[in-house]
């Protein structure tokens, strides 16, 4: 993923006319994070270098139908077939809206279908919140930007719609000039965005220094949700493990011996007993950490140098330190999609759970290859008849093309009915087994 540079930055600035220069560099710079944001959680495209944007972005890549849907808009990065724009939506939230144009047959559906699913993810997380409550709500609202919308274009290319974050990140703590109290406050944050991900069966996994930015209002926020894992499934070891980031970044945003190193470098051989101890004593005296925050971190840490389950992030959250030091939430990440979640009972709730997790599932009795012809030979009679694909299950996976000239194969159940997927390259269905069968679209040539 490239990383923009101040010569960059200016290089793009001289290319964009003077309406587009009404909102502040910081968003400018937001938009460039935003990129990179998208590129990594959305299987994007990596942009090209040089700060050139594409001459093509407007004429022939943006799609006129989005033009409705913001204001302020401008672009502010491209690829060879993909451009990025910042702008506001209907709700004066910063977005970063990427379009990529049509590039043809299979590839353009892949394309749109890996967006989708994570966007799906995304938009599923933001729901999980709201049924967990008001106070969780708000804890995503203000710190995990979420997909606000992905679809195809009247073009045949795609498009995806991200909250715009902030550009600082913990990675550059040290050189900071945040002071003590911003520092806790950040730390806070960080363990309260955390708690967030994992009130709801999350766990983030990729908890590196560009992963956890900070906005110019000394706002933090996590991006990049690619790695999302249930507990159970999430990392053990090294910086990918959650428990372990707050290890690490607490070090570097007090100040802490290891706080230069760990800050650009993390080893699980970093985690041992000796650095333990310093750590805690330069959270006491850097911070003043009660007993009950070091209790609860001795128990993260030990967990994090045995590799084992649980991260403690829960608890930590729950600590007097952290308590006192996160700031009140703020709504800087609403999203539409679920205006009004607070107030679905629990069978609007179910509703829109399963037809956010299956949107993109087919009924399955309308594909064609749904009942297939079964021949079969005994004692030298021919037999044939009519066979239902995945009878008597929920779902399949399916193909249209014979695998072997013969009869069609499908992939029952699995990852077609697991939650946020869609089989990869290949289409999803449900039998009207599935209590979202209803809420699935019919097959069309």
């Amino acid at each position: 993923m490239v990383r923009l540079t101040t010569a960059c930055y200016a290089a793009v600035l001289s290319a964009v006319d003077g309406a587009r220069l009404k909102m502040s560099m910081q968003e400018d710079l937001q938009a460039f994070s935003m990129i990179e944001t998208i590129a990594a959680a959305g299987g994007m495209m990596n942009m090209t270098q040089g700060g050139q944007i594409n001459k093509a972005c407007e004429s022939e890549i943006w799609s006129k139908e989005l033009s409705p849907l913001f204001t302020e808009r401008r672009v502010v990065g491209s690829g060879a077939t993909a451009c990025v724009w910042l702008g506001k939506d209907s709700t004066g939230t910063l977005v970063a809206i990427k379009v990529g144009k049509n590039s043809g047959g299979k590839g353009a559906e892949a394309a749109l279908a890996s967006w989708s699913g994570e966007c799906r993810d995304m938009q599923m997380l933001r729901f999980d919140a709201c049924e967990n409550g008001k106070e969780m709500l708000a804890l995503h609202e203000a710190y995990v930007p979420t997909c606000t919308g992905v679809g195809p274009t009247k073009g045949g290319g795609a498009y995806y719609i991200m909250h715009a974050a902030g550009t600082t990140g913990f990675k550059t703590a040290p050189e900071e000039d945040w002071s003590v109290e911003q520092r806790k406050g950040l730390f806070a944050q960080f363990v309260a965005s955390m708690y967030a991900l994992h009130e709801v069966g999350q766990t983030h996994n990729d908890l590196h220094g560009e992963n956890i930015v900070v906005d110019k209002g000394g706002h933090m926020a996590l991006i990049d949700f690619g790695e999302l894992k249930s507990p159970d499934k999430s990392w053990v070891e090294g910086y990918k493990r959650d428990g372990n980031a707050i290890w690490r970044w607490a070090e570097v945003l007090a100040k802490c011996p290891q706080g230069e190193l760990w800050a650009t470098s993390f080893d699980q051989g970093y985690l041992m007993p000796a650095v333990q101890s310093a750590t805690k004593k330069c959270l006491s005296s850097n911070w003043g950490v009660g007993a009950d925050f070091l209790k609860v971190f001795t128990q993260m840490t030990d967990n994090g140098m045995d590799k084992i389950l649980p991260h403690m992030i829960t608890e930590l959250y729950q600590t007097k330190f952290v308590q006192n030091n996160v700031p009140a939430s703020k709504s800087l990440f609403a999203a539409e999609f679920a205006k009004g979640c607070l107030g679905w009972n629990a069978a609007k709730r179910t509703e829109m759970m399963l037809r956010k997790q299956f949107e993109d599932h087919f009924k399955c009795d309308t594909v064609p290859t749904f009942m297939w012809t079964k021949i079969s030979v005994k004692k030298g009679k021919t037999r044939k008849r009519q066979v239902q694909q995945c009878g008597g299950l929920q779902g399949g996976c399916f193909s249209l093309e014979k695998s072997d000239g013969k009869t069609n194969v499908w992939q029952c159940e699995g990852a077609s009915i697991a939650r946020g997927s869609n089989c990869g390259d290949f289409p999803a269905c449900l039998t009207s087994l599935h209590p979202a069968y209803e809420y699935t679209k019919d097959w069309q040539a």
